[in-house]
């Protein structure tokens, strides 16, 4: 994921290439398991979780999100306000005691569903979908 510079999007599609695939054969159903920390690895969180520190490390309120963003570079702060403001949060409060993310708190499976819901949405709406999808996460981290 690293190596080949994946976005999240280009993962939230891949896995809607997926479902759809699966929903085509009559399969409306299945599993994806995403390994812990995926979520480091993929370049556009890669960067935006790095300029994150670099902000707050400033002396930035996490609750100033205003601020933070009009500190971010145009395609860091495009990724943030992609986000909802839920997830916005998991990346500007939960700080280990280094002042870094806390990526295990970071609900990248339960963003992944939303992306994965809005992609399928947009591709039912152009015609290109026809399946179900009802995506449920679950987290079996360790930490």
């Amino acid at each position: 994921v690293a190596a080949k510079r994946v976005s999240l999007t280009d993962v939230a599609k891949t896995i809607a290439d997926c479902v759809a695939e699966r929903a085509a054969a009559g399969m409306n159903y299945g599993i994806v398991l995403l390994p812990e920390g995926l979520v480091e690895f993929v370049h556009d969180i890669a960067a935006l979780i790095v300029e994150i520190n670099a902000i707050l490390a400033k002396g930035v309120s996490p609750d100033n999100i205003p601020e933070i963003e009009s500190m971010m570079t145009e395609a860091t702060r495009a990724t943030f306000s992609s986000m909802s403001v839920g997830f916005q949060k998991q990346f500007l409060e939960d700080r280990d005691p280094h002042g870094n993310v806390q990526v295990a708190h970071i609900e990248c499976e339960k963003l992944l569903v939303a992306m994965v819901e809005h992609e399928l949405k947009q591709r039912k709406k152009a015609g290109t979908f026809s399946g179900k999808f009802s995506g449920i996460s679950h987290y079996m981290g360790y930490e």
